[in-house]
Formats: C-alpha cells, structure tokens, sequence
C-alpha cells in the first residue's frame, strides 16, 4: 500500500519541482549573453559639438548589441540606478543590473580633432579594468573610431573576441 502511495506520490512531487524550476531557468536565459552597461560619457568640447555625446553613447551600444553579441542596457534602467544609488562607480551600479561589463568615458574636442577615451570595468568573472582609445581627425571620422573601439573592446575584454 506505501509503496503504490510512494508511486503516485513521486511523480507529482517532480511534476511539482520541475515548475518551480522554470521561471528561474528562463531568468537565466535572459541574461544569456553578457550584459554591459553604458554610463553616460563626459564631452570636453565645444558646444558645436555636443551632438557627438548622444551619437556615441548610441553607436558603442548599437555596435556593441548587433556586432558584439551583447547585451546593452537601456540608458534609462542606467540613470534610474544612478539617481536611486546616488553612485556612478561600476560595482554599483552594475550589480542591480546583472551587468557583467561596465563602461565610462569621455569625448575631447580640440578643433576639429576628436578623441574618444573609454574605461571599461569587467564587474563579474574574473575582474579587469582596461582604457582605450581612439582619434578622429574630424567629426565626420568618429563613426570609424567608434568601430575600432568596439573591435579592441571585444578583442580585450572577452577572450576570442565578439561574435
């Protein structure tokens, strides 16, 4: 009689857990591929070339999303944990967003020279932090650094590169 009880018993008990296992597992398949974090970058520039700001921000995170595989936050779920930690600092933000990669950095105009300067912090796994650079010697040629940029990132920050 335990027996046929145990029998019947058994397979609603994995019927059971196996539920409760999914939503868990389709977490995780959200977060499948590496999410980065773009914090917003600071221009030292003119004012005739504040355009580039948003430009960039948007280019590194589009590239990086179609190009590189990743998974880029929305700037607004950025700036939402920004204002609500009071904190900029890559640990702190990246941990409510499940962020593996965090990067920071700045836009220098001088003329028509253009320097994007990125701080990339590498929060999960093994721990890196690694600054890279790239120059155009016109806005016009900023759409070009911002594509090296992506290729060194991918190079130095995942093993084997982006997809």
């Amino acid at each position: 009689m335990q027996m046929r009880r145990l029998a019947l018993v058994a397979p609603m008990m994995l019927v059971l857990l196996l539920s409760f296992s999914f939503p868990v597992r389709a977490a995780e398949a959200a977060y499948a591929k590496p999410r980065v974090v773009i914090l917003p970058f600071e221009l030292n520039a003119p004012p005739d070339l504040a355009y580039l700001k948003p430009g960039v921000e948007a280019m590194l995170a589009s590239r990086l999303s179609s190009r590189g595989g990743l998974a880029v936050v929305d700037q607004h779920e950025v700036r939402q944990v920004m204002e609500e930690s009071g904190s900029a600092l890559p640990e702190v933000v990246a941990a409510p967003l499940a962020a593996e990669l965090v990067l920071s950095g700045s836009i220098t105009g001088l003329g028509q020279v253009v320097s994007l300067d990125v701080r990339a912090v590498r929060v999960k796994g093994e721990p890196a932090e690694e600054r890279f650079y790239a120059t155009a010697n016109s806005p016009g040629e900023v759409i070009a650094a911002v594509d090296q940029l992506v290729v060194d990132i991918g190079r130095r920050m995942f093993k084997g590169g982006l997809k």
